[in-house]
């Protein structure tokens, strides 16, 4: 995760971005830090976005499909980079928030 709110490098935080029938929830993959889990509920969603990550990033294999995602309460985006099989991901995403009611835009 990419938190564009703090400085580059100090937002980027490595963890497991998973789906829930509410909500897109990250998780940490190192719990000493200060960070807890983001929990991002579908009606919070105003946009979620495919993106390229950025070009020294793709240095790192597989690192390159990412996605921007817009919510409610945040001034900037919080990103994804490196996301396996993200297509997939957006379409599972796009499903659940239909099936939960939510009024999120998708853009390529």
């Amino acid at each position: 995760m990419n938190e564009k709110e703090r400085v580059f490098p100090m937002g980027i935080t490595p963890g497991i971005l998973y789906l829930t029938d509410a909500a897109l929830v990250f998780r940490p993959r190192n719990h000493t830090d200060d960070k807890e889990q983001l929990m991002m509920l579908f009606h919070d969603l105003k946009l979620v976005k495919k993106t390229q990550s950025l070009r020294s990033m793709s240095l790192i294999t597989g690192t390159r499909k990412s996605l921007e995602i817009h919510v409610e309460g945040r001034r900037k985006p919080v990103q994804f980079i490196g996301l396996a099989k993200r297509d997939d991901f957006v379409t599972r995403i796009q499903l659940m928030c239909r099936n939960a009611s939510a009024a999120v835009e998708f853009a390529e």
